[in-house]
């Protein structure tokens, strides 16, 4: 029996043949998003130590501490200085990476996993039980001479981890997602208060601006002090991880040089 080539469907060989490079394009897209990262820390002098939230005598109807990582560097001494990352998200590759990063640098790195349990709550509540909980962690890790930290946060509503503790030394907001409620309270914070700092990336996706810039005439109330644009950068700093390090630790360099 012999083939006959114009019996072929050629129009489905190569609507088979255009979904099927598509599905090797889009697989290989995400195995080198994949491995761009690394899954472990690969600096052998930092010591990393895991701890449930269960283990805290801490108990909120608003907040839930799902565990938090301490990351320290073993060759510096004693009582460096302690950085509070808080969360809700699961991990994200580029904090991992500034983690590493701030914790090579010699600093203690508390990377703070929370939930918010209650939508019904005042912001007062969460402030509150934020404190609480970063009380709670001192205790339990039994630092009572180190009650100072400096607080980031990434990509979180201003509102659930702004943090009026006279412990913080300094609150910096990466990226922080945005409403009207986020805007006024924290571009108030940056103009009333010589402890904040924001830091933006020029765009949310690619070609798409952030919205705090396309909100200019809000964003130019805040002291150039109080504000760093990293320049074609994306909401996650795809690339621009180094320059974010960069100005994460001279924002730092700057806070400990006062004291």
């Amino acid at each position: 029996m012999s083939f006959d080539i114009f019996r072929v469907d050629w129009i489905t060989v190569d609507s088979i043949i255009i979904i099927s490079l598509i599905l090797i394009l889009i697989a290989i897209k995400s195995f080198k998003r994949l491995i761009r990262w690394r899954f472990s820390i690969a600096n052998e002098n930092l010591n990393q130590s895991k701890f449930s939230g269960s283990l805290l005598s801490f108990n909120s109807q608003n907040i839930k501490i799902n565990y938090w990582n301490n990351i320290k560097n073993g060759s510096y001494g004693k009582n460096p200085t302690l950085i509070f990352i808080i969360r809700t998200k699961r991990k994200i590759r580029a904090l991992q990476a500034l983690i590493e990063g701030l914790a090579s640098f010699g600093l203690n790195v508390i990377d703070l996993k929370i939930e918010i349990l209650s939508n019904d709550r005042t912001k007062n509540d969460l402030i509150g039980d934020l404190k609480g909980a970063i009380n709670s962690i001192f205790d339990f890790m039994d630092l009572k001479n180190q009650k100072d930290y400096i607080s980031i946060t990434f990509r979180e509503k201003p509102v659930n981890t702004c943090l009026k503790d006279k412990n913080c030394q300094f609150q910096v907001f990466i990226n922080p997602k945005n409403s009207q409620m986020d805007y006024d309270m924290l571009i108030s914070q940056l103009k009333s208060s010589d402890n904040s700092h924001l830091v933006l990336s020029e765009y949310l996706l690619k070609f798409i601006k952030n919205r705090w810039i396309q909100y200019s005439h809000k964003v130019n109330k805040i002291p150039d002090s109080h504000l760093s644009l990293i320049k074609n950068s994306t909401r996650n700093f795809k690339y621009n991880e180094t320059v974010l390090f960069g100005v994460l630790i001279e924002i730092i360099t700057q806070i400990l040089n006062k004291d």
